[in-house]
């Protein structure tokens, strides 16, 4: 008898996880536009199955976004336990039983809502023949899965403890068991905690921020509704992703770790590729417009005044304008639109300007290169400090970026606008500050061919860097080769070499920067 309701109420048990893992997988069916199997939507590899485990298995991972776990799961043959864990506290979040027969299976749960930047563990636990696993040697972790990070598989032995959590974090893409999570982000947009930094995006996607070299800074890059890449921005003023497809669409900005969390702390730059870059915008003297393409484009000018649309005009017939109405202290958006596949879209960059602007914003970059926001034509001058002395004042209206031409070893730089304003010359920008290092741990020399050598040894842990006409075009590890020759000297470029090296969380130059012109 005693045996009897034991069958009956495990019957009933995995009768009621069955019907929990169909509505799992029915919900998770109505909502795939935004909800994610973190796991089973993008593994690859060899399976195997009827791996005999005393294991709790699984992987960590970090939600990109903010967002709610709403079913835990499974791909083993058996009735096993799925948990969920804060990694750090360590405190167990959820838990549910999973019925599984060598396919993915889940059961849903009280939703948690989990945060960005925060890490997780689920983990399968898994005793007897049951378990699986699957191996991709070709990858390492970690990897991004659509709005989540997958740090690393973690697993630990049971030993007749079903209550022990594993902790490791192993970045070897086997994985053990196997344990997933849905995940559903949020909807809501970010919002900056504040607008500390400002992007800008040039012609070939390239996105430039403010700020300086050494801001505790992240580029945060969403492809198509995904999050697809979180990369340092600590050692770079400019970024250009890699994977810019024809027809997606591309979101990027700034996170700042603040008070537990990742924070957005800029405006948000937006291009498709193969859409947005179909005509090129130039911003002139006097506030003149340029555009590409020829007479008879069809196209429409649309001006953008405070954050508020005041123009579209029939550009087909024009190559240039000039908006009629400039007011002082207002900041204007230019871009152009075209009627495609029955609706309005953005064909080109957008173009920004203030009116009588009296604040700038001054960067410079890892070869003291300076960067003013603005336009041609300001009133403004470059003035440059030399160990606490003023050694440069130079006119700055003809000009948006400028490198002082006597960088001296050894010495400290800061530099910033000045305008004649109200009679008196008065500081219209940030200050920022260099330092020039006394000596450099790798000299680099040019050869006439172009080669370009450096010293140290084999195995110094260092970088090439090259840059083209003033965008970085390659990266390089230097590790293994003592001269390097780069490969598109295009004749009439202006290329510029230097080594450097991780440090302190970024990249900083380590050697002298050598320059030619092919």
């Amino acid at each position: 008898m005693t045996n009897y309701l034991m069958n009956v109420s495990l019957a009933l048990l995995i009768s009621a996880t069955s019907l929990s893992s169909n509505f799992a997988n029915a919900q998770a069916t109505q909502t795939d536009h935004i909800s994610e199997r973190i796991w089973a939507d993008h593994e690859l590899g060899r399976e195997r199955f009827g791996r005999n485990y005393d294991h709790a298995t699984g992987y960590n991972f970090t939600p990109l976004v903010d967002g709610t776990i709403v079913a835990l799961g499974g791909n083993f043959d058996g009735y096993n336990r799925v948990k969920l864990f804060h990694r750090a506290t360590g405190n167990l979040l959820a838990e549910t039983y999973v019925q599984s027969s060598g396919q993915w299976s889940y059961s849903g749960i009280q939703p948690v809502d989990v945060e960005a930047g925060i890490q997780y563990t689920v983990a399968a636990y898994i005793s007897g023949p049951g378990g699986s696993s699957i191996s991709n040697r070709a990858e390492r972790f970690p990897l991004v899965h659509g709005n989540v990070q997958v740090d690393g598989r973690t697993y630990t032995r049971i030993r007749n403890n079903p209550e022990v959590r594993p902790t490791n974090n192993s970045l070897i893409n086997i994985v053990h068991g196997r344990a997933d999570a849905q995940f559903v982000p949020s909807e809501e947009e970010p919002e900056p905690i504040d607008n500390s930094y400002k992007l800008k995006l040039g012609s070939d996607f390239t996105v430039m921020r403010s700020g300086e070299i050494g801001d505790d800074l992240t580029w945060h890059i969403e492809k198509d509704g995904a999050r697809v890449l979180q990369r340092n921005a600590s050692g770079e003023l400019r970024y250009r992703y890699f994977s810019n497809t024809i027809g997606s669409n591309i979101r990027i900005w700034l996170l700042e770790f603040v008070d537990g969390s990742y924070q957005r702390v800029s405006n948000i730059v937006e291009y498709t590729p193969g859409i947005t870059d179909q005509f090129e915008l130039e911003l002139g003297s006097d506030f003149e417009l340029s555009r590409s393409g020829v007479l008879g484009d069809a196209l429409t000018w649309v001006i953008e005044k405070d954050g508020q649309v005041v123009l579209e005009r029939n550009a087909s017939n024009e190559l240039s304008y000039t908006y009629f109405l400039n007011v002082d202290q207002s900041k204007y958006r230019v871009w152009l639109k075209q009627f495609v596949d029955g609706q309005y879209q953005v064909v080109s960059n957008i173009i920004e300007y203030e009116v009588g602007q009296t604040e700038f914003e001054l960067s410079v970059d890892q070869q003291f290169k300076l960067h003013r926001d603005g336009q041609l034509g300001d009133q403004i001058q470059w003035v440059v400090e030399k160990d606490g002395q003023i050694v440069l004042e130079r006119l700055a209206s003809n000009e948006l970026d400028y490198t002082y031409f006597n960088n001296a070893a050894g010495s400290s730089f800061r530099v910033w606008l000045k305008m004649f304003v109200n009679g008196e010359y008065e500081v219209v920008s940030n200050i920022v500050s260099y330092d020039v290092p006394a000596s450099f741990d790798f000299e680099l020399t040019l050869g006439s061919d172009f080669t370009v050598s450096r010293s140290g040894a084999l195995g110094d842990n260092v970088n090439w860097l090259v840059v083209k006409d003033g965008n970085v075009v390659l990266q390089r590890n230097a590790a293994n080769e003592i001269s390097y020759r780069y490969f598109s000297n295009t004749p009439g470029s202006n290329i510029s070499v230097y080594l450097q090296q991780f440090r302190g969380g970024m990249y900083v130059p380590v050697s002298n920067t050598v320059t030619y012109n092919p």
